[in-house]
């Protein structure tokens, strides 16, 4: 496992620039009014966190933070309810994990959890940190692909795949956190939206630097290096960096 992360970190790509958060109400809201007729879409985004910032102080009850947040918005019987991305830290730092979890709602209307222990260590059972790495978060119908640079880690556990009926009319995405759980500062760059399931080829282009622009499917690209200006700009898709 650490030679695996000391190749991993060899292959980061440092950003030029990024949108520093300070963990507590600062965030990155991302609000995507869509026509798909199933949820099927790549979300894709580099992040930096400081390994000093990964220790939590004994007061905080609640040791989850989470890193990025979608909820399904709109009136819908059946479909996606929300994705999130959180590090949890349960005792102490040394037992850090990370993980990804999917809740969807059946057809009769029954909320089903898609839940997807999804974990990756460092040095320490750290998740990596005082680096760039490339998050990738790939969702289509039910099913997820969880990239940590060009590693694949939710095809290392089982996974439990729902069929999810239709996609909501606006998705609504945090980067860095937000609400009532313990986040945590990082830098976020590079966040790129797709309208289709990336291959694993694909992630690793996006890990090793490849411009989002020459990967198909496109629909917003955000640099983050100074402010949310797009590279790449969408109609349906806005973005604002609330501090």
């Amino acid at each position: 496992m650490k030679l695996l992360f000391s190749v991993l970190a060899a292959l980061t790509v440092c950003a030029a620039g990024a949108i520093e958060l300070n963990g507590k109400k600062e965030h990155i809201a991302l609000n995507w009014k869509n026509t798909m007729p199933y949820p099927v879409f790549t979300v894709s985004f580099k992040v930096r966190m400081a390994k000093k910032d990964m220790v939590l102080p004994a007061s905080v009850k609640n040791r989850g933070r989470i890193l990025f947040h979608l909820n399904a918005r709109g009136k819908q019987n059946s479909g996606l309810q929300n994705i999130r991305i959180f590090f949890n830290v349960p005792t102490h730092a040394a037992a850090g994990y990370a993980g990804i979890q999917a809740n969807g709602r059946s057809y009769s209307g029954k909320e089903e959890k898609i839940r997807y222990n999804v974990y990756w260590r460092a040095e320490n059972s750290q998740v990596p940190t005082d680096e760039f790495v490339t998050v990738t978060l790939v969702y289509a119908d039910g099913r997820m692909d969880a990239y940590l640079n060009q590693q694949n880690h939710a095809v290392l556990h089982k996974l439990m795949v729902h069929t999810i009926a239709h996609a909501a009319p606006e998705y609504q995405m945090s980067f860095g956190g937000m609400g009532g759980r313990y986040t945590v500062p990082c830098a976020i760059t590079d966040i790129a939206i797709f309208d289709r399931a990336l291959s694993a080829e694909d992630a690793k282009h996006l890990a090793t630097g490849t411009p989002p622009q020459k990967i198909t499917g496109l629909l917003a690209y955000y640099p983050l290096e100074k402010n949310g200006t797009p590279a790449v700009a969408s109609p349906q898709i806005k973005l604002k960096v609330v501090k």
